[in-house]
């Protein structure tokens, strides 16, 4: 299938396959993100957007309606994006990627854990570390 473009909102989306054949436009949020789509293969559209409401912005600028948009997302995501996507264009959805339970940490992860939430001052949140990633779908 030929998409007009395709959207990621987390550099996770890129830590499997290269891009697809002749690569539509890929529209990002996050510099993290444009990076390690830049590193496998991808071209950027335009700078990456700071966050969901100006890639949104950006999106419906840049396409016309109805045009057919690709979304790598994360298994556990905010439904922003494709709520505010899905009436404009024909989003579809993959899921590339999913937070996976561990057993346990490994002494790095935990250490890294530990200063995190040290610096957060009591914030609650959760933290993945990049090797419990694993990518779910294949493009």
């Amino acid at each position: 299938r030929r998409y007009d473009a395709v959207v990621a909102t987390s550099d996770k989306a890129f830590h499997s396959d290269g891009p697809l054949a002749a690569s539509p436009p890929l529209y990002v949020v996050g510099a993290r993100t444009g990076h390690a789509a830049e590193a496998h293969g991808w071209r950027l559209a335009s700078e990456p957007a700071p966050d969901a409401e100006h890639l949104i912005e950006t999106l419906t600028g840049a396409l016309r309606p109805g045009a057919s948009v690709l979304y790598l997302a994360g298994r556990d995501r905010k439904g922003a994006i494709e709520a505010a996507l899905g009436g404009a264009f024909a989003l579809e959805i993959v899921e590339a990627y999913a937070a996976e339970p561990r057993e346990a940490w490994n002494p790095r992860e935990a250490a890294l854990s530990r200063a995190l939430r040290s610096r957060r001052d009591g914030e609650s949140g959760s933290f993945y570390p990049a090797a419990a990633m694993r990518p779910r779908a294949r493009l």
